[in-house]
């Protein structure tokens, strides 16, 4: 049941990705590089860690290691409260 609930500020429950998928970070982590809206491209991925490419910014050519983080939605709309761990990370719609 909780796998189906998508509350606003969470990217979605399941997000399957290829190699080379352009992606933005959703998070600030790491400011100035790695902070919400950067723009990277997958390069690797292993079950806890995605490796991807700076397309942009100061880190450009650069690879990072993006962890799974908890993330927990913003607003009140459930009666309770829950937290998912997932790549802070949206598939780049641009």
């Amino acid at each position: 049941f909780l796998n189906s609930l998508d509350p606003p500020g969470l990217p979605p429950q399941r997000m399957e990705l290829k190699l080379g998928t352009p992606v933005m970070f959703l998070r600030n982590l790491n400011p100035p590089s790695l902070c919400s809206g950067t723009h990277l491209v997958v390069k690797k991925m292993m079950p806890h860690v995605i490796e991807a490419t700076f397309l942009s910014g100061c880190g450009h050519g650069e690879d990072v290691c993006i962890p799974r983080i908890p993330l927990i939605p913003s607003g009140g709309e459930f009666p309770f409260s829950f937290r998912r761990v997932q790549f802070p990370i949206c598939i780049n719609k641009s």
